[in-house]
Parts: C-alpha cells; sequence; structure tokens
C-alpha cells in the first residue's frame, strides 16, 4: 500500500494571501507578485486556492465583509 506524504502547513494564512492580493491590485495581480510579498514560490499558493479567479474570488468577499453594515 502507498502512503500518502503528510502535507506541509503553508507558509502564509489564507488571509494573508488575500491581503497581498489586495495590496497588489484586486484587478491586476498575479499569483507570482501575491507570492513574491509572501516570501514564496507560486506553486504554494495553489495549497490554498486553485487557481487566481479563486484567490480573486475570496478578495472580493473580504471587501464584502468589510463594508457590509
Amino acid at each position: 500500500m502507498i502512503s500518502k506524504r503528510p502535507r506541509r502547513k503553508p507558509a502564509f494564512t489564507r488571509r494573508q494571501a488575500i491581503d497581498a492580493a489586495l495590496a497588489e491590485g484586486i484587478e491586476t495581480f498575479t499569483l507570482r507578485a501575491v507570492a513574491d510579498r509572501l516570501g514564496v514560490k507560486a506553486t504554494a499558493l495553489y495549497r490554498e486556492f486553485s487557481s487566481r479567479q479563486e484567490l480573486q474570488l475570496a478578495a472580493i468577499a473580504e471587501i464584502a465583509v468589510d463594508i457590509e453594515p
């Protein structure tokens, strides 16, 4: 039987990635730029987000929460 390798905990939180995406600009950020801000490789972001669009939607959701009364 093949055992699965344990997944390492990312060196960043989802919130940190969202904040980095917002700092880069919600419409124009790249995964590479977000990763650079976090000090990780761009591929590390795929442990938390399946795509750039998923990260973008998470960032938009955070903005919406902040502006709801």
